[in-house]
């Protein structure tokens, strides 16, 4: 979750699935609305709305009301407070939607390595995938010093971690096999 704020006033963002999305009573609160529920409910249209679990000020858990980037200019471009609207357009669109859309790419970023740094590939799983026999496979491991004289696997860093191989070590070693013309 990521905090703007805007005086005394705060907007909460979440990421959800490849999206952002706003704490919609909070922006209905900084536009001067004094029921947030109804005016989301008249003045965004449902497809921009999701129900999220977001943390209150104790840390529990609440249902709440979240609207897509949309769902926040449908608000603030229906309402009617002439004087505060447009500094609050302003600061959304000179401030808010550019940092909202550098977080959703650093956290696509941290998504995208957490999937190639996974330990994911057991020696077996490697042997399958291949289409490999064991002493192919062992040969090339222990040579490149992936594998001991016990045959197990050693701790590369982001190859092998905790005895199982990471989906980077297995497209490297799949490619290393290829370029170094290992056949089956």
């Amino acid at each position: 979750m990521k905090i703007y704020h805007l005086d005394s006033f705060q907007l909460r963002a979440v990421a959800l699935d490849d999206d952002i999305y706003f704490v919609g009573k909070d922006l209905a609160k900084i536009l001067g609305y004094k029921n947030e529920r109804d005016a989301i409910r008249n003045h965004v249209r449902k497809h921009n709305k999701e129900t999220c679990a977001i943390p209150d000020d104790r840390g529990v858990l609440q249902q709440t009301n979240c609207i897509s980037v949309e769902g926040a200019l449908e608000l603030i471009n229906t309402c009617r407070s002439t004087q505060w609207v447009p500094m609050v357009r302003n600061w959304f669109n000179s401030k808010v939607l550019p940092d909202a859309v550098r977080y959703r790419q650093a956290l696509r970023v941290e998504d995208e390595y957490n999937y190639w740094m996974t330990p994911v590939y057991t020696y077996k799983d490697i042997l399958k995938r291949l289409d490999v026999n064991t002493n192919v496979l062992s040969d090339f491991l222990m040579n490149h010093n992936f594998m001991d004289t016990n045959f197990h696997l050693m701790n590369k860093g982001i190859f092998i971690d905790n005895h199982k191989f990471t989906r980077v070590g297995y497209e490297f070693i799949k490619e290393m096999m290829k370029a170094e013309g290992f056949k089956k």
